[in-house]
């Protein structure tokens, strides 16, 4: 009889099939809940074609004239970094540096970079390659999904400053805010992600991911042109634009139904289109929120920028219920570093005028009160913490995963 870490064959063959039963009920849920979602819109869609055709055009120009010129030269740079980049160490001394500073190796800092310049997916899509390639573990992936998460600099400064606001100093306003809310982010990870931390630290030899162990070998070996390189850069990156756009005309074309049966409920119906897509709320809301609510907003990203993420990283388990909380708190951090901003830079103050004039859509009255909104991230911390090890995948769950692992060699 084989044992393995005190158990015999037969307790695992157990705990195997436990845990593949319990991956069997979570894939017949999900399945029972597309079932669902696909009934119910397609009873809309028979009830509202107009409202549903509108919305999905409205999608298609919004991917013609901002997504994609925005988004796709930032994805064929992330393409062409995860392809270039090299699966051996080989910046030791900046893995080192940046490792003692904020705790992560220098191809994760490069994600950041692109996730804050290059936009919403291109994180998760950096991410992702790098995993695939075997330059990230899976932890180290997991962790960096949750908080290489940007607007990018297009959409801010070019998009919401220059187009909507007609200030493109307000635009570079809100990408300041956006890179330090990223750092305060990798610090505060570092806090409420403490068990996966610890995880990637005790991971002393480097493991490929399992999908990618039986060509892992050749990965180095393969010599491509700089013109091969390019190609399937772009090829690459078409393909994943292409995809992100398909997920905007889905949401478009939902949000065409939805908003027509919210007409009612003004504040309902603008709060909701904030949070279900970031275009379409940023929009709304430039002239008549103030630049903090812009700043959550654009921080937040909208469900609909989260299952781009999701699509984008298809390759890397993590959970969705802590990503999003890192979302609210994200969008949080970045309302009050503008507050903090403009308090140092009152050059912003003339262009913080657009958003006084209050007319049909106004917040609450307490919305302007800083200090309710420091009490609510200080709650958000607090809520953030009590679930940092709950969503952190625990020791036991690892173990089993390489158990299974040995008993499929």
């Amino acid at each position: 009889m084989i044992y393995v870490n005190g158990k015999n064959n037969k307790t695992i063959q157990g705990e195997k099939n436990e845990y593949l039963q319990q991956t069997k009920v979570k894939k017949s849920h999900g399945k029972l809940l597309a079932m669902a979602l696909s009934l119910l819109f397609f009873l809309l869609l028979l009830m509202f074609p107009a409202q549903s055709s509108k919305g999905t055009l409205q999608g298609i120009n919004l991917c013609i004239e901002t997504l994609l010129p925005s988004l796709f030269p930032f994805m064929f740079v992330s393409a062409l970094f995860s392809s270039s980049v090299s699966t051996k160490n080989s910046h030791k001394k900046l893995d080192c540096f940046f490792q003692k500073v904020l705790g992560i190796d220098f191809s994760c800092v490069q994600s950041l970079l692109l996730a804050a310049f290059g936009g919403y997916p291109v994180g998760a899509v950096t991410v992702n390659n790098l995993y695939k390639k075997g330059v990230l573990t899976e932890n180290q992936s997991r962790f960096m999904i949750y908080i290489a998460f940007g607007s990018g600099m297009g959409f801010l400064v070019s998009y919401t400053g220059a187009n909507l606001l007609s200030s493109r100093e307000t635009g570079v306003l809100l990408f300041s805010a956006q890179l330090i809310t990223i750092l305060f982010m990798v610090l505060l990870s570092r806090i409420f992600l403490r068990p996966l931390g610890k995880q990637i630290k005790a991971e002393k030899n480097f493991t490929f991911p399992e999908h990618n162990k039986k060509n892992h070998s050749n990965i180095d070996r393969e010599e491509k042109s700089l013109f091969s390189l390019i190609f399937q850069s772009a090829l690459t990156a078409g393909k994943s634009a292409f995809s992100m756009c398909l997920i905007v005309v889905l949401f478009s074309a939902v949000s065409g139904i939805i908003l027509p049966l919210l007409s009612y409920y003004s504040f309902l119906r603008d709060n909701f289109l904030a949070l279900w897509e970031v275009s379409a709320g940023v929009k709304n809301f430039a002239n008549s929120a103030p630049l903090w609510f812009l700043g959550f907003i654009t921080g937040f990203g909208g469900i609909c920028v989260h299952l781009q993420v999701y699509f984008a990283a298809k390759d890397i388990s993590f959970s969705k219920s802590l990503f999003f909380i890192f979302r609210v708190m994200q969008g949080f951090i970045n309302g009050c570093v503008i507050n903090v901003l403009t308090m140092f830079f009152p050059v912003f103050e003339n262009t913080a005028g657009v958003f006084s004039s209050v007319t049909e859509k106004p917040l609450p009255e307490d919305a302007e009160n800083p200090l309710k909104f420091i009490i609510l991230i200080f709650v958000c911390f607090c809520f953030l913490f009590s679930l940092g090890q709950k969503f952190c995948e625990p020791k036991h769950i690892t173990q089993l995963k390489e158990k299974l692992n040995f008993s499929r060699r």
